[in-house]
């Protein structure tokens, strides 16, 4: 007999799903990813995976020179089985080997050799991101290129005033979305030309346009030399996210806090002299004159009503944005001194520097000095500011000890601060990197490929090989509901519903079974998991990282003849093909089953 599901008509649904996600997965791994001709020789394509594997392990213990000579090697064997796309991900190998060792010319020349291989592949721009990265990094430390900073608040908090003192203490270029937008339109820039079009027919300019203007802004020789000042950009977290993926990372994050009360008197009190365009305050800075007070004008959303329009749109997005930045930003109290304001924020905008030179030490007894200020202005939240960017200078230089303590300080101060988790993630990915390079962290690695791809087979040999443990999400969730675990109870519920376990339980399951023992120890390989984007992107936010991911490429036709060819034996569980791997006599083959999707 067959199983009821290794038909034609199963087997192909079952792959239509496949497609439907996997191409969004790979989009996640493609800097550490091999697809391997997975229609051959067993061997041969363990022989290449293994070649990459190697490669990848040696990068995770910092030994590029090897690293590279492995990629290398992969790259011309990959190169002798006519498969580009495996060539291509050696010389992605050898580029991160490159920028990582800060050979940032030969980084170029082998991204040159990628996009002459395979023109669009989509690593392309993040490595000439990286790159760009490494070469600003070598020029912060010789000091000839400038910090990157972004300034936040509601309007009136005061960032106007902020901008052009720190314009003045640290060179940078003062930057904002408007001024940029028309210089583009003006200079007839392909994306500027667009924004025109935009603003002449009076509609918002896409963020799509926004982001393509700031990246060609912010790629101009003023700015790569003296650093620049994004003031109020991004204002949604789309746009927070798009400048991410657009590779544009800031050094330091400041955000004015003002209470509304203080925000609505600022703003209803403005009032514009229109001879000279000087801008007064009817309460803070009044007009010299009867004279001058007479002909004074009002902004027409400079009224209550329409400055809490503002404000709700403001604090609708502000939250989110922050989200992106909680590493590096200071929230600085706002309504006071106007000195003593710039003073907090400078004390980090300074540590940042530091840190950004990589000047770890320096940073840290910075970030030290602005949290001591910070309490003495009792601002809590500048404080975990301050202590934040101790722990990561502790962390950048492999003091994870004393990391963990200062993370501990944090968490007595604000016990749910969202940084907490990725700072403790951090701490424990340089342990794992200690581990590594003494021999005692394994490798970790992710294998993908379509039902009859051969998963199991080189699962099995990569785990002989290596030394991995091997891991498949049903066995994981079996394990944790039998082990009674919070998250393994959880997932029982739903299967003892027949229902499917939800995204975030199957992530805490494998969160769970990766921090156990033998894996941190012996390293691991996730067996067809991630499953869709959506996984892949939480394992991310998990701090879930991986050190290599095998595809395993074979044609859908070749796929359905292997599984619909499929056959059990029910009394000894041993699986057969008709074709490739036929039963041994006919007693055998009459007793064969068929699982009810192989069709």
């Amino acid at each position: 007999t067959q199983r009821g599901d290794d038909t034609e008509e199963k087997v192909k649904v079952r792959l239509e799903a496949f497609h439907a996600n996997i191409n969004a997965i790979m989009d996640c791994y493609h800097e550490i990813m091999v697809k391997v001709n997975g229609n051959g020789d067993k061997k041969l394509i363990f022989g290449l995976a293994a070649e990459f594997i190697d490669a990848a392990a040696k990068f995770a213990e910092g030994d590029f020179n090897e690293s590279m000579k492995l990629y290398a090697a992969a790259c011309k064997d990959a190169a002798h089985l006519a498969t580009p796309e495996a060539m291509c991900a050696g010389l992605i190998g050898e580029a991160r080997c490159a920028i990582a060792s800060k050979h940032l010319k030969k980084a170029a020349g082998i991204v040159s050799g990628i996009k002459d291989l395979m023109p669009d592949h989509p690593v392309v721009p993040i490595l000439m991101t990286q790159i760009q990265y490494g070469a600003e990094e070598k020029l912060l430390k010789k000091g000839s290129r400038g910090l990157k900073l972004i300034i936040a608040g509601a309007p009136a908090s005061g960032k106007g005033t902020q901008c052009e003192v720190i314009r003045e203490r640290y060179g940078v270029v003062h930057l904002s979305t408007g001024d940029m937008l028309r210089a583009a339109a003006k200079a007839g820039t392909e994306v500027g030309l667009k924004a025109q079009e935009f603003m002449n027919a009076g509609k918002l300019v896409t963020d799509d346009i926004i982001i393509g203007v700031v990246k060609e802004r912010l790629a101009q020789a003023d700015c790569m030399e003296k650093g620049w000042l994004l003031d109020g950009f991004p204002r949604t977290r789309a746009q927070a996210d798009a400048l991410s993926d657009a590779g544009i990372e800031c050094d330091a994050f400041v955000f004015l806090d003002v209470p509304d009360e203080v925000l609505v008197e600022r703003v209803v009190g403005r009032r514009t002299d229109p001879e000279t365009g000087k801008i007064y305050h009817m309460t803070f800075n009044p007009p010299e004159s009867e004279e001058i007070a007479a002909r004074l004008t009002q902004r027409g959303d400079d009224t209550e009503e329409k400055v809490k329009v503002r404000l709700e749109a403001f604090h609708a997005n502000i939250n989110a944005i922050m989200d992106c930045y909680h590493e590096i930003m200071v929230k600085v109290n706002g309504n006071g001194d106007k000195k003593l304001i710039f003073g907090l924020a400078a004390e980090f905008i300074d540590a940042a520097a530091k840190f950004a030179e990589g000047d770890f030490n320096e940073s840290m007894k910075l970030y030290a000095a602005a949290c001591k200020d910070a309490a003495h202005l009792a601002t809590p939240e500048a404080m975990c500011a301050g202590l934040i960017g101790e722990a990561r200078c502790a962390i950048a230089s492999k003091h994870l000890k004393k990391a963990a303590g200062i993370v501990s300080g944090i968490k007595d101060l604000m016990p749910d601060h969202p940084v907490v988790p990725i700072l403790m993630t951090q701490i424990q990915y340089g342990a794992e990197e200690k581990l590594l390079k003494k021999g005692s962290r394994g490798l970790k690695l992710i294998i993908a490929g379509a039902p009859a791809s051969g998963k199991g087979t080189q699962c099995e040999v990569i785990r002989e090989r290596y030394g991995v443990v091997h891991l498949s999400t049903g066995d994981m969730l079996r394990a944790a509901a039998k082990a009674g675990t919070e998250v393994g109870l959880k997932a029982q519920e739903f299967m003892n519903a027949g229902k499917l376990v939800t995204d975030d339980i199957i992530i805490g399951v494998v969160k769970e079974r990766l921090a156990q023992a033998d894996c941190m120890e012996k390293g691991w390989l996730l067996d067809g998991f991630p499953r869709t984007r959506a996984q892949a992107d939480a394992l991310s936010d998990a701090g879930i990282e991986c050190d290599a991911f095998v595809f395993l490429d074979v044609p859908d036709e070749v796929l359905v003849e292997r599984v619909v060819g499929r056959r059990t034996d029910p009394e000894t569980g041993k699986i057969y093909h008709m074709t490739f791997n036929p039963p041994e006599s006919e007693e055998i083959a009459a007793r064969l089953t068929q699982r009810g999707d192989d069709t």
